[in-house]
């Protein structure tokens, strides 16, 4: 059953898993104020890099030619630096829910990029199953809560521009690196970028708990060193860059899954049917993509017999 599956959605199903967990670990360590949002975003980060550091020397991965340095540097500022900045300086206004709903837009921003980038043609059912998932995304966001038109929207709607930039940087890399060196030499450069959080991050995070420095050392691991490999694992393998960034609508019904397993937080109506709508937006969105795939693949086919029996006959 699994071999059927296209090596692109498993690796995005893992992906939005381990960022699920990422809301899980934030609740824990910030709940009692014990880290800032931009510290532990820092801490994550050099984590991630140590991580990288030790396995590009493991796996003897050579280092990118100088011209390809400037991608990197804004693959690792927009994608990790200056994201983050941006989505907290958001949430300074903005309410969770607000904040979850404008962040949601990122699959939309990626898509409409990625079909001017790449040419991807996205068919009528495929948008609608992206809005129908983008709804389902504002149901689990607003089921209890409202939408507050505030400066914070600007700010994080901008943040949603930038991961969406940085998934197409992903998708140009990965034509040259493995999605190892891509998530590696990104993480790298988003430090110096970033290097001004050093000092009060190392502060927080010596004065911090034992449990909370392992949490945030394990969420700079898996959700943000693993899951960005395999996201960008994901996208090198993908025959189209939307297949794949559907996913993003999937993370936050995970977190609020997750949230209730580990920290038994029950989750309300609302996860139940925002869930299903996501999910039946996703299912419409891969069942129309393969029959996108279906029908080229068909046209491909009756162009080759066509051409084939305007050959010439053999004497």
């Amino acid at each position: 059953m699994l071999s059927r599956i296209p090596k692109s959605h498993l690796y995005a199903a893992l992906t939005v898993f381990l960022w699920g967990f990422s809301y899980v670990g934030t609740r824990i360590v910030m709940v009692e104020n014990t880290f800032t949002a931009g510290n532990l975003g820092f801490i994550r980060n050099l984590t991630a890099c140590v991580f990288f550091i030790v396995l590009l020397v493991v796996k003897k991965h050579g280092i990118p030619p100088l011209r390809d340095w400037p991608i990197f540097i804004a693959a690792g500022g927009i994608g990790f630096g200056y994201y983050l900045i941006l989505f907290n300086k958001g949430m300074e206004t903005l309410t969770g829910a607000t904040s979850c709903i404008v962040l949601a837009t990122a699959p939309l921003i990626t898509a409409l990029i990625a079909s001017l980038s790449f040419r991807e043609k996205l068919s009528v059912p495929a948008w609608l199953a992206m809005l129908l998932a983008f709804a389902g995304t504002a149901i689990l966001a607003l089921w209890e809560g409202t939408f507050n038109v505030e400066a914070g929207v600007f700010w994080t709607l901008a943040a949603a521009v930038f991961i969406s930039i940085y998934n197409i940087i992903q998708r140009g890399l990965s034509r040259r690196y493995t999605s190892i060196q891509i998530t590696a030499y990104s993480f790298i450069t988003a430090i110096p970028l970033t290097i001004f959080l050093a000092p009060g991050a190392v502060g927080q995070f010596m004065e911090a708990p034992v449990l909370h420095q392992g949490v945030a050392v394990l969420m700079g691991i898996f959700p943000s060193a693993l899951g960005y490999m395999f996201w960008a694992k994901a996208l090198s393998v993908a025959a189209n860059t939307s297949s794949v960034v559907n996913y993003m609508f999937l993370t936050p019904f995970i977190a609020l899954i997750l949230c209730f397993m580990i920290l038994g937080e029950l989750p309300n109506t609302g996860t139940f049917v925002g869930g299903a709508v996501i999910l039946s937006g996703l299912w419409l969105f891969n069942t129309s993509m393969r029959r996108q795939r279906e029908a080229l693949a068909a046209q491909a086919l009756q162009a080759a017999k066509l051409d084939e029996e305007k050959k010439p006959p053999l004497e």
